[in-house]
């Protein structure tokens, strides 16, 4: 079986089998989970992990496979970027279709 692999940031090199090489791998070589987000009508955004947000300074919040955080859409939380509920109390109406970008 021919295999392909990519160089990651340690300089190691992580290998797999060719007929699978366009699914995602994580660090250790296994098949990622898949994020998720759902819009929640004139609320937040519904994100499932795993996945990493990244804030201005560069600190990093992990959010673990499995886990879910809302999102803040209204930008009216003051726990920004996590929703703590404003949207309810400021009568938030937002769109309500996806749109692909």
């Amino acid at each position: 079986m021919r295999e392909t692999g990519r160089e990651i940031a340690s300089g190691s090199r992580i290998s797999y089998p060719a007929s699978v090489r366009s699914i995602p791998y994580n660090l250790i070589g296994g098949p990622m989970a898949e994020v998720t987000v759902k819009v929640i009508p004139n609320g937040p955004y519904r994100a499932s992990g795993p996945f990493k947000i990244i804030d201005p300074q560069g600190s990093e919040i992990l959010i673990e496979e499995g886990r879910s955080v809302s999102l803040c859409r209204c930008g009216g939380s003051a726990n920004k970027p996590f929703c703590d509920g404003t949207h309810g109390r400021i009568g938030f109406q937002a769109d309500q279709a996806a749109r692909k970008s």
